[in-house]
Formats: structure tokens, C-alpha cells, sequence
């Protein structure tokens, strides 16, 4: 049997939803709104990576062997499955991953122990040329192809793992019903649900604005941070019942900083959010806000918040550490009560949970 070789990136520096892969055995690749790839083939043809999406969708086949890594390392090594299991799929649940759309998806029997073979390889595989490696590509090189059929035999045979199964986004009027019967009264309820449609409508508009542009183009374009502290993250702070007293802007390197009583100082500082850039990965945004937390001594601040705009993640330090995952996570295009990735987190519960009354119970 003649065996290709694929490798498929699980993120990057800033992402990593390589165990939502290994735990449903599936590969995913976005982006994925256009629908079925084979049913919108016109609208992928725009699309910068139509070429890897092409062969995602159409080129695997029963008993090929796919590297899932991240970054420069190999994760896991996955076979595709025979029939009915070898055949692309479109699937919505994997609509919002960390906020990516991934909905193009491939089911593969993944394994970690076969990464122990990578290793004889004196080279890493995903070093050297491959430091610009696309997302999806066949693997050609002879030191990797020459170990497929070890590869593919080190693959246990088992059932594969099932598929996750999440909720629908939140229509407005279930949104507000659920924050009533959570507490937020409705006056609030009405400031956050406005202010929820209006980010909306703000970051959909600064999308199509980036849209197509180069990167140094889309750095010098709009929205800068402070336009996202001004629009989206002040705006929805105070409807959920924070006063401006009791937040700064820019303090002590924090982009916004939030205390339980004034004056504001160092001990009466309970939650910092950290801002990047619109559709910017998250996680070096929460390593900073962490550094800061420490080097400033901010003992009493158990609570960190980061948003690019459209998606939020909130983080509540456990005993005297901070946490991998995030307990809360809320993207305002697609409001759910549970997520695909990061698993089980409720928007409403985030959108509660960032109530000065919660945050001063947990400080």
C-alpha cells in the first residue's frame, strides 16, 4: 500500500486546540463560513489558502498519515479511517474556535506514542524550511515519507472518538432571559444587550475594513487598542454596573484596571484586562497581563480579563495559581451557555461573572 504523508497545524504561538483534535479525532481547517466546500467552491476560490483547503477537502484518503503539530513540534500522528469515516465534512459545531470558524473537517484515528518514531530523525521535522510551514500541506521529504508505513502500523485500531455536541448561539431575547434569571435587572439587561448589538455591528465593520489588506497594511489601519478599550470594552464595563472611578485606562502599564473601592491603589486593584488587536490570539495577551500581576504585586487581584473585541476570555486565579484554560469565555457574534473550545465555558456566566459584585467576591 502506497501512503502519503500530511502535516496539519493544531494554531499557533497564540492558539492551541490541539486536544480538542486528539480528544473528537478529527482535523480541522477554516475558514469555514462560506459553507461546504464542495457546494461553495466559487466563494473558497477567494479565499488566500484556497489551494490547502483544496487539497483538505479532497486529496486524504483511507490509511494516509497525517502529523498534527504545533509550532516546530509533532503533537500526534493520526491515519485516516476507512469508509464511511474518510470522507470530508462540514460541520457547524466547530463554527467557534476560539473564535476561528474551523468548520472544514476530516475524522482521523490519532495516537501520541508514534511521535517516539519522529524523533529517530535527526533533524526535527518541522524545522529547518519548514519554519514557515502552511497550516495543511503533503509532507515530501524523504525522511519522513520513508517512515509512513511505520507510522500508519503504530496507530492502534480502535473506535473513533465521538463528535462534540454544542448549543446554538443565543437569540437577544434568550440572552436577557438568561441574565435575569442569573440577576442582572433589567435595566442592566437592556444597557448590556445594546451594547452587545453595537459591538456587533462596530467589529463586523472594522473587518471589512482589514479585509484583504496585507499585514503592514492591516497594522497601520483601524482599530487600534485604545479604540477597542473606547468602543467595546468601556461601554460594556459600565453596563454591567462598573463605575469610572473605579477603572483605569493605561495604569501602570495595564490597559484597563479595575478596583474594589478608591482609593485606587495596588491592594484595591481586583482585575486587570489585557486588549490586543481585532482577531489577534489572545493567549500572549494573558502571559502580560500575569507578568504584570506579579511584578507589581497586585496580591489581591484573582480575576484577568483579555479581548480582541469581538471575543472575551476571563481567567480567576486558583489558590496561588493562575490557570492554563480560561473559566469564561464570550464571543458577542455567537453567544452560547457552552463552547466547542474552550470546553464548557458559558458566555452568560462570563458576562455575569464580570459584575463588580462577582469580582469583589473572588478578590
Amino acid at each position: 500500500m502506497s501512503r502519503c504523508i500530511y502535516q496539519i497545524a493544531s494554531g499557533d504561538s497564540g492558539r492551541n486546540y490541539s486536544s480538542l483534535f486528539l480528544d473528537h479525532d478529527v482535523m480541522l481547517m477554516g475558514s469555514g463560513d462560506p459553507g461546504h466546500y464542495g457546494d461553495n467552491r466559487q466563494a473558497y476560490d477567494k479565499d488566500p489558502r484556497r489551494h490547502q483547503l483544496r487539497s483538505f477537502c479532497e486529496d486524504p484518503s483511507p490509511g494516509d498519515v497525517i502529523i498534527l503539530r504545533h509550532g516546530h513540534g509533532a503533537v500526534a500522528v493520526g491515519v485516516i479511517p476507512g469508509s464511511p469515516h474518510d470522507r470530508y465534512d462540514w460541520s457547524e459545531c466547530f463554527s467557534d474556535v476560539l473564535g476561528w470558524d474551523l468548520q472544514h473537517m476530516r475524522r482521523v484515528l490519532w495516537d501520541r506514542k508514534p511521535v517516539e518514531i519522529l524523533d529517530e530523525i535527526r533533524e526535527p521535522p518541522f524545522f529547518g524550511h519548514y519554519k514557515q510551514q502552511r497550516t495543511f500541506t503533503m509532507v515530501h521529504e524523504e525522511a519522513l515519507t520513508r517512515m509512513a508505513d511505520r507510522l500508519a502500523e503504530a496507530v492502534p485500531s480502535r473506535d473513533l472518538n465521538s463528535l462534540p455536541s454544542v448549543p446554538k448561539p443565543l437569540s437577544d431575547q434568550e440572552l436577557g432571559l438568561r441574565l435575569f434569571a442569573a440577576g442582572l435587572s433589567n435595566d442592566s439587561i437592556e444597557r448590556v444587550l445594546q451594547v452587545i448589538v453595537r459591538i456587533r455591528r462596530l467589529t463586523s465593520w472594522y473587518w471589512m475594513m482589514v479585509e484583504g489588506c496585507s499585514a503592514r497594511e492591516e497594522r497601520q489601519n483601524r482599530p487600534t487598542e485604545h479604540e477597542i478599550v473606547a468602543h467595546v470594552v468601556a461601554p460594556l464595563l459600565m453596563a454591567l454596573g462598573w463605575s469610572e472611578q473605579l477603572v483605569a485606562v493605561e495604569w501602570n502599564k495595564i490597559d484597563v484596571a479595575f478596583f474594589v473601592g478608591t482609593p485606587t491603589t495596588r491592594e484595591k486593584c481586583c482585575m486587570v484586562l489585557e486588549v490586543q488587536r481585532l482577531w489577534q490570539p489572545l493567549a500572549g495577551a494573558y502571559k502580560q497581563a500575569k507578568t504584570y500581576v506579579c511584578d507589581q504585586h497586585l496580591v489581591n487581584c484573582r480575576t484577568i480579563a483579555t479581548t480582541d473585541g469581538p471575543r472575551l476570555f476571563l481567567y480567576r486565579k486558583q489558590g496561588e495559581t493562575w490557570p492554563d484554560q480560561p473559566s469564561g469565555y464570550a464571543n458577542f457574534h455567537a453567544m452560547r451557555t457552552d463552547h466547542v473550545f474552550p470546553k464548557g465555558t458559558s458566555a452568560v456566566d462570563t458576562l455575569i461573572g464580570l459584575m463588580p459584585s462577582r469580582i469583589g467576591q473572588s478578590s
